[in-house]
């Protein structure tokens, strides 16, 4: 539970105010008792949230300057992008390849997967600003949603600036790769932060839950996105967060750099050898584990040098 770094759910980036790291203290004393809660065993026993950081070996997708504020022990195993290369047997229909190529003022993907479960309050905002955001004709938008899932746009209809779509059949780095796709607007779920800086598109991030919210402040503090805000999104303050991405070359930049790290850690191929390197170990392997872990809480964490 290192103070600096910031804890899960909390939404916060690694650069935090003092009221941030007060949130982030308790945040991590509740993420310490739900963890030992979910590991405790039928005889009351459990292991610590010490044992399941620093008692195994960890593979993680993790990306310095996207996901890294601190460093980690040997037995945390980071390997970069763990994202399909391979050929895509599905292509871009011709229909809406044609239209893409159309957008030469830039293209706004949109992937919020199923957002319609969420309250009126959450949503109400972000259908307004995107009306208002098509009907200023400040870029193309290309909204990709179920069909089941779209109530309040029903009554949008595809144009030369705007296309709602039902999920893709083929994989939505298509989307990301075309040249005129300039930013993508996500909740920062599963991989879409990690495809976004594979294609070097920037991140508009409106994240609704809580692991959602942390990935979207992550690429926030990286400086490869802007992280809009649920409970007070109104069209203002997304045109203002597209208008920030849009062309922006620092942001470019420091997407190509991340883009470069997260290759250099291996990827798919490196998690494969620490599987197999890890399947060869002795079942002792303690000195991939960090001694200081091994310290009693108080001096694990300074308090005697601050108390005392």
């Amino acid at each position: 539970m290192n103070p600096s770094f910031p804890s899960h759910g909390s939404g916060l980036g690694p650069r935090m105010s003092e009221i941030e790291r007060l949130k982030n203290y308790f945040f991590q004393r509740l993420n310490h008792f739900v963890t030992r809660l979910r590991n405790t065993k039928l005889d009351n026993s459990y292991e610590s949230f010490e044992t399941l950081l620093y008692g195994r070996h960890i593979v993680a997708p993790f990306v310095f300057g996207l996901d890294m504020s601190q460093p980690f022990c040997p037995n945390i195993h980071s390997v970069g992008f763990l994202i399909s290369r391979s050929r895509e047997m599905t292509s871009i229909n011709s229909s809406l390849m044609s239209w893409m190529n159309g957008c030469t003022e830039g293209i706004l993907y949109i992937n919020l997967g199923s957002i319609s479960h969420f309250s009126t309050e959450w949503t109400k905002g972000l259908y307004e600003s995107i009306d208002k955001f098509t009907k200023e004709g400040l870029m193309c938008v290309l909204w990709e949603v179920p069909d089941n899932r779209r109530p309040p746009l029903v009554g949008k209809k595809n144009d030369v600036r705007f296309r709602l779509s039902p999920f893709f059949s083929f994989s939505r780095l298509l989307i990301l790769h075309h040249k005129n796709t300039k930013i993508f607007l996500t909740k920062c779920g599963g991989n879409s932060v990690y495809e976004a800086v594979e294609s070097g598109v920037p991140i508009l991030g409106l994240g609704f839950l809580p692991n959602e919210m942390d990935m979207c402040a992550r690429a926030q503090d990286a400086g490869i996105g802007v992280a809009l805000d649920k409970l007070v999104l109104n069209s203002s303050q997304f045109i203002n967060g597209v208008t920030q991405l849009k062309n922006n070359q620092k942001i470019l930049g420091n997407l190509m750099k991340i883009k470069r790290m997260g290759y250099l850690l291996g990827g798919s191929r490196k998690a494969a050898d620490v599987v197999e390197f890890v399947a060869s170990l002795d079942a002792n392997s303690e000195d991939f584990f960090c001694p200081f872990t091994q310290l009693p809480f108080i001096e694990r964490h300074d308090l005697d040098v601050f108390l005392f």
